[in-house]
């Protein structure tokens, strides 16, 4: 005769989990969710750091581009008028006359010259607003994206009954 095969009798099936593994499993996905999170945000931070510190460089460039150009134009000046003086034949050293006229082609010349950088500098400078009002549109973006994370955080925090408070580090971090 065969033995009839037994089969353990099961008091909780396998399909229903404990409660608290259900919570805790629960709380896992979310503190893993919060660490994609925090280090998105992390990146985030290194980016506008990195954005800030090239703009930094950019204006210190516009600086010592205008002292050069300034520069530039007094060394133009100076050539330009002393080019002058030795290509005239009729100028000497005391005359006064020629050296009016030669005088007044340069001041002319150095004006013109002078407009036409100062055209340049006001297309940097334009150019540099553009720049610096493209940052701070993506930095408000930026900000208001945070703001939503941070409130969808707190809001599950809030479904999982942990504790919401503490969240300002975060942002002390982000408004650097």
């Amino acid at each position: 005769m065969t033995s009839p095969q037994r089969t353990p009798i099961q008091l909780h099936p396998q399909s229903q989990e404990d409660p608290i593994s259900l919570r805790e499993k629960a709380l896992e996905k979310e503190l893993t969710h919060l660490r994609m999170i925090n280090t998105t945000l992390d990146t985030l931070v290194t980016t506008i750091e990195s954005t800030t510190s090239d703009i930094n460089t950019f204006n210190n460039g516009t600086s010592n581009a205008k002292r050069m150009m300034d520069k530039w134009t007094e060394i133009l000046t100076q050539a330009s008028f002393t080019g002058q003086m030795l290509d005239d034949e009729e100028w000497t050293p005391q005359g006064d006359e020629g050296g009016r006229e030669g005088g007044l082609r340069e001041e002319s010349a150095v004006e013109e010259e002078l407009r036409i950088l100062q055209r340049r500098l006001m297309t940097v400078e334009l150019e540099n607003i553009v720049l610096n009002k493209k940052l701070e549109k993506e930095m408000q973006e930026k900000r208001e994206r945070w703001n939503r994370a941070e409130e969808l955080a707190n809001k599950r925090k809030r479904e999982l009954g942990l504790n919401v408070a503490g969240t300002g580090n975060t942002r002390r971090k982000l408004n650097r």
